[in-house]
């Protein structure tokens, strides 16, 4: 019996699902470990701020929710920032 399995074939699918359904319609990837694509952001605090806007008013008005997947011990300071800074832009 085999029993590898790609994590990113199987999020892919999920994703895909998701996309499909209109449940997710949209996604913001960071790669701070991997080899990013030319002019993607780095980390997930970069993309925050620069969304900023978008993610506010998705917030507020469709009282979205935002899920960060990654290490809570150091990097959970510098999204908190990047959230605070991107609503005191936003609403002053």
């Amino acid at each position: 019996m085999n029993h590898s399995f790609s994590f990113s074939a199987y999020f892919r699918e999920k994703v895909e699902q998701h996309q499909s359904s209109s449940t997710l319609t949209k996604l913001l990837v960071s790669y701070s470990r991997d080899v990013k694509p030319e002019g993607s952001p780095h980390y997930v605090q970069d993309n925050i701020k620069l969304h900023g806007t978008d993610i506010v008013k998705l917030i507020e008005e469709k009282g979205a929710v935002v899920y960060v997947c990654g290490d809570a011990k150091h990097m959970a300071r510098d999204v908190l920032q990047a959230f605070s800074e991107i609503f005191a832009k936003e609403k002053g």
